[in-house]
């Protein structure tokens, strides 16, 4: 039997990694009868080897089924006879047993103890990252400033404009100011779209960093104008923990697409934007807080 970090070093990838396998089923771990430590076979881990590393361009066995790693439309049931077909190939997520996991870790994990930021980094990775990257892209939020051109395209939508439409105005004028800059990776694209999305949801926020840190103070200041409580802020963070990773519903299908043509992450983001505004998508959101108003109005 072998450790975890011993499992991964044998097979070359990181703990995260290997916890991804397990959450797949590509792998099974063992527990002691005392304490929590999990234990892998040896002989899992030269098998798993073939698949992971595999030498002279040979596999050395058959990659496991594939319904524990793809997303697969109209599965197959009692009333539905048909085997069903694979949409999407994705690491990134996967729904086990009815067990939802980030790059192998469970959901309840990372809403107990993870932020938003932690999250954003280890989607995008495949890793955990470090409490310096965390802090470092905490900061970036945090800090945030808008271009001048960039405010004058939120401007021209209006300040009583709904903050979809705020935000879909943003990313055109984003991606044109961008394209003025130095050139830079995907990866700080990506973070340059998140530290900018909450200042196109108020006024209050365009043109000055944010008295406190990360994405949920930021929005809650964009909003409200004014520090939040913290237990606000927690609260908040707990959300936007469990909707970072959508899957395949509509707006999150239409910004994969987009990305499938090549097209940039602006391009991508507009399209999810775009699709999340429809009224039984994100725009549901706006028909229930009419619903609280008239029931307010007696």
């Amino acid at each position: 039997m072998l450790t975890a970090a011993e499992a991964a070093g044998a097979l070359g990838v990181k703990l995260g990694t290997l916890y991804a396998y397990v959450s797949r089923g590509w792998l099974k771990s063992y527990r002691r009868r005392i304490g929590r430590q999990a234990l892998y076979r040896r002989s899992d881990i030269e098998a798993l080897r073939g698949v992971v590393t595999p030498e002279r361009g040979r596999r050395g066995r058959s990659l496991p089924d594939a319904s524990s790693w793809v997303t697969v439309a109209q599965p197959k049931n009692s009333e539905s006879p048909a085997p069903g077909v694979i949409v999407a190939e994705s690491g990134v997520s996967s729904i086990i047993d009815g067990q939802l996991a980030y790059r192998g870790y469970p959901i309840q994990e990372i809403v107990e103890h993870a932020c938003y930021e932690e999250v954003c980094l280890l989607l995008w990775n495949g890793e955990r990252p470090s409490p310096d990257e965390i802090a470092a892209l905490r900061a970036a939020i945090a800090g945030a400033g808008m271009a001048v051109e960039v405010a004058a395209a939120i401007e021209t939508v209006g300040p009583d404009s709904p903050p979809l439409l705020r935000m879909a105005a943003m990313l055109p004028a984003l991606a044109a100011w961008d394209r003025r800059q130095a050139p830079r990776a995907r990866i700080d694209r990506a973070k340059l779209i998140v530290s900018q999305l909450p200042l196109a949801l108020g006024t209050h926020a365009i043109g000055g960093p944010a008295n406190g840190t990360g994405m949920s103070a930021r929005l809650l200041l964009a909003v409200a104008g004014s520090s939040a409580p913290d237990w606000e802020v927690a609260a908040l963070d707990r959300v936007l923990v469990a909707c970072a990773e959508h899957e395949l519903n509509a707006s999150t299908f239409a910004a994969r697409v987009v990305a499938s043509t090549g097209a940039d992450l602006f391009a991508s983001v507009l399209a999810a934007l775009c699709s999340l505004s429809g009224p039984i998508h994100g725009g549901a959101c706006d028909r229930i807080e009419e619903m609280f108003a008239q029931i307010g109005a007696g």
